[in-house]
């Protein structure tokens, strides 16, 4: 079963513009949602056994650019950056540190909760080797846009990474969808429970997000994304469905409910970013990444949706796998010596940075002659550095931390098209 953003468009333009997610829930949740709530209640009794610092619980992904042919940086064929600021999105979220946590209602913030989820980009493939874009995969699918029927019977089963050691993220041209998400299956909960109908479940497992509704424009650089959504919360929400949230205001009115005590009965779905409004007896909680407001508006998940998800992530079959998966490791650092792993080396046309515990200020790039042919001031996490440009040869980089500066050698090699 899937949860997915529909933009049903017929004559209606501007309601569709304002349409977020269409969710189907079919009979089945019904025996899904009774084993998650029972376990639930079986964790909240066990709480103060627990410690009072929980474990953070971290997640995999693989971004899967579909493209159609075009260079990287262009058209469909995503940057590095516009992915490496969604991944910074989803953290910042599930861990409630996004800045505009701060415009979080007085009314609301007694409920707000860091999640304790996190998310590491993949830095191994299927084959056990070192990827190049950390975290990226990129695939021409022959295609400029994509209907939802033919990207889960011609994407997903040729580039989908194992499920039980990646959350496989796709990326393209939606052709009107904001995205989609497959629901954990219950399997692992009760067996036998039917909650999984297709057979083929695990081979179309994992979020779908249209290109223009992926990344944010909170950064230093701007992306080509629709305004409403354009601070990469699509995949915030996506990935609340895929780790067991149903839409706050249970897709119906007061008598529909999305089974976390902490997110106030609402009649029908909150637009655009009307704060204020009021229904079922009390304020819709617009600010909530489950609801269906604009990107602006979103700044939080309640402490009932984080107990949920975990309880999902604790349980349900491929979800409780991604926890012990091993293909985010750091790589081992050939030499200790340095703070600053760089990999590929020798590179052919970018090179990944690993580093932990420190801050890169600057960055420079110099070849055998003592020319420096590049300089660059960091704003934020430096995940690759791009060797556009450059040719082939010997090059030595600097970096600035805060106590001290690292020189490197790098290797760059010819480009075989």
């Amino acid at each position: 079963m899937f949860f997915h953003l529909a933009l049903f468009c017929s004559s209606l333009v501007a309601f569709c513009q304002e349409r977020r997610c269409d969710s189907v829930i079919d009979s089945s949740f019904t025996s899904f949602n009774q084993e998650i709530e029972l376990l639930i209640a079986k964790k909240k009794k066990n709480q103060h056994r627990l410690r009072t610092e929980e474990t953070v619980y971290v997640i995999p992904v693989v971004f899967h650019i579909i493209h159609n042919g075009e260079p990287m940086n262009q058209g469909l064929n995503l940057s590095m950056a516009q992915v490496y600021s969604q991944f910074e999105v989803l953290n910042q979220d599930f861990r409630r540190r996004n800045s505009d946590s701060l415009r979080t209602p007085k009314k609301f913030g007694g409920v707000a909760a860091d999640t304790k989820i996190e998310f590491a980009l993949a830095r191994i493939d299927p084959l056990g080797v070192r990827m190049k874009e950390i975290g990226i995969h990129r695939y021409n699918g022959g295609r400029n846009i994509w209907n939802r029927t033919d990207f889960e019977a011609l994407v997903k089963p040729p580039t989908i990474w194992n499920p039980t050691e990646y959350l496989n993220i796709w990326v393209t041209d939606l052709s009107g969808l904001l995205g989609y998400s497959k629901f954990p299956t219950g399997s692992g909960l009760q067996e036998g429970g039917g909650w999984e109908q297709s057979p083929n479940g695990a081979v179309t497992d994992g979020v779908v997000i249209d290109f223009q509704a992926f990344g944010s424009n909170k950064t230093i650089r701007q992306f080509n994304l629709r305004t409403k959504y354009s601070l990469g919360r699509t995949l915030t929400h996506e990935i609340g469905h895929f780790l067991g949230l149903i839409h706050i205001s249970g897709d119906g009115g007061c008598e529909k409910d999305d089974f976390c005590e902490d997110t106030p009965l609402q009649d029908g779905n909150s637009y655009d970013c009307k704060g204020g409004l009021v229904s079922c007896g009390a304020e819709n909680m617009v600010q909530n990444y489950m609801d269906y407001s604009d990107d602006t508006c979103m700044n939080l998940f309640t402490k009932e949706q984080a107990l949920r998800m975990k309880t999902v992530l604790e349980n349900s079959i491929r979800r409780k796998e991604l926890l012990l998966s091993k293909v985010a490791i750091k790589p081992v650092n050939p030499n200790p010596a340095n703070s600053i792993l760089l990999f590929p080396n020798p590179a052919i046309k970018f090179v990944n940075i690993d580093y932990d515990n420190i801050t890169i200020q600057s960055y420079l790039i110099y070849n055998q002659l003592g020319q420096i042919l590049r300089q660059q001031q960091v704003s934020e996490k430096l995940y690759t550095i791009d060797f556009d440009g450059l040719s082939a040869g010997l090059y030595f980089m600097v970096f600035y931390m805060d106590k001290k500066i690292e020189i490197q050698k790098l290797l760059l090699l010819d480009q075989v098209n």
